[in-house]
């Protein structure tokens, strides 16, 4: 059941990478949408592709921009969350100047989306730290930790990228490893302090490793892909690569499925296949070394559904 189409004026900005490594930066202008419900999508209407000025020369068209299916889906999550006249209203609360990046030009809303999505995800895991601590605390996954820690031969040193609330710092610590925990979520990292006093923590945002390059043995990047958006996450696993040593390693978990998906929570999830994740690993130079899937029937937030999970070791080539 869809809702009535409706004058928003707004725009939807970021950053993309090509294959080559060129940025650019589009624009996504939506002026009317169609709502959607039960996940069904139904078509948007008023959408274009905008180019902005400092475009790559190299591209002649918006046929050479990337499919904008996640951009549409963060779109119609966020209309159909407010789901009310007044957007713009709605944009200016207090709770969405925290979620969305918004810039204001000529009374109409500019949103960037790639740090909207950050946004999105702080937000959201900062309130659903608790939460999630206790859900997962004892559901780490062995298999995970054992088939990393049976790559290296040494116990060295490990970046836990995105590490939460410290489950996997604690049990990679627990393994002989020298662990660095790091997150975005200032309540995450506090109660890893309170579940791993001994650890090394640090507030960091993936998109900008504050580290030196060849500091690690291992990376350890599980459930972290899946909320950076698919544009983004060549230039995330080559900032991850010069983290690595040489002979190092890299885990990756991601979540099998398709398109994105903004959570009633406020979680923002890019869903993988197979071969997508495996040619994703080819353009940012690794190779696979070991890959496996599995499924959990477990949520943090209480849902009742089987997440269908997909894991690989990787290492520079």
């Amino acid at each position: 059941m869809g809702g009535p189409d409706r004058a928003i004026g707004c725009t939807l900005m970021h950053t993309v990478m090509t294959t080559k490594g060129i940025s650019r930066s589009v624009l996504l202008r939506s002026d009317r949408f169609s709502l959607f419900a039960e996940n069904v999508p139904v078509p948007i209407e008023g959408i274009e592709v905008v180019p902005t000025s400092n475009r790559s020369s190299s591209l002649d068209s918006a046929a050479d921009l990337p499919p904008l299916a996640d951009e549409e889906t963060f779109l119609r999550g966020l209309v159909e969350e407010y789901r009310r006249d007044r957007f713009h209203e709605w944009l200016r609360q207090d709770k969405q100047v925290e979620r969305y990046a918004i810039e204001w030009q000529g009374g109409d809303p500019r949103i960037d989306y790639t740090a909207s999505i950050a946004r999105c995800n702080q937000w959201s895991y900062d309130r659903l730290a608790r939460t999630y601590h206790d859900a997962w605390k004892d559901a780490v996954d062995r298999n995970a930790v054992t088939r990393f820690a049976r790559q290296l031969t040494a116990r060295g040193r490990i970046l836990d990228a995105g590490c939460g609330v410290g489950i996997y710092v604690k049990a990679l610590l627990d393994e002989g490893f020298d662990v660095v925990g790091a997150d975005f979520s200032a309540a995450m990292l506090k109660l890893a302090r309170q579940w791993v006093p001994s650890a090394k923590l640090a507030r960091m945002d993936v998109l900008n490793p504050s580290v030196q390059e060849q500091s690690f043995d291992g990376i350890w990047f599980k459930a972290v892909l899946l909320h950076i958006p698919r544009q983004v996450a060549p230039m995330v696993l080559d900032r991850l690569r010069r983290l690595l040593k040489p002979g190092g390693i890299l885990y990756v978990s991601v979540q099998r499925g398709l398109g994105c998906e903004l959570r009633p929570e406020g979680r923002v999830f890019f869903y993988y296949q197979d071969d997508e994740i495996r040619q994703l690993f080819r353009n940012s130079w690794f190779e696979i070394v070991e890959s496996w899937t599995g499924e959990v029937r477990k949520s943090a937030t209480g849902r009742d559904v089987v997440k269908h999970w997909m894991d690989y070791i990787v290492k520079p080539h």
